[in-house]
């Protein structure tokens, strides 16, 4: 009988962090879209105000192996082709790379604030 016992208890308890880790998985899925969204926004408007010819292509999602199993927001960030030659050329501008890194913090410092308002 305890054997028995024992058993359900085990496979309730897996099927429960199961649960939980599917949850905190999904949970940390919408906070780095979030982020995404807030690092797109503030990259995109911040380099428009500087640059001419600049397009945003949005947020995508994708399961990137190096994303998967991130205990906190995680994001890939996609910031110039260097197939496009004046996106190539802009990129090997130490200004246009400290503006692109500029755009980036300013949408990590908005979710950071909209998170601990949020809190």
């Amino acid at each position: 009988m305890a054997a028995r016992e024992n058993a359900t208890s085990t496979k309730n308890i897996s099927d429960l962090q199961t649960i939980l880790t599917d949850i905190m998985q999904n949970t940390k899925i919408d906070e780095s879209s979030l982020l995404a969204s807030y690092i797109q926004d503030s990259s995109y408007k911040y380099l428009r105000s500087r640059y001419t010819h600049v397009k945003s292509n949005g947020v995508k999602k994708a399961p990137f192996y190096v994303l998967l199993g991130a205990r906190m927001p995680a994001v890939l960030i996609e910031t110039s082709f260097i197939s496009n030659p004046r996106e190539c050329k802009r990129l090997r501008s130490a200004s246009y790379q400290e503006h692109l890194c500029e755009g980036i913090i300013n949408g990590i410092q908005k979710y950071v604030e909209k998170s601990r308002s949020a809190s």
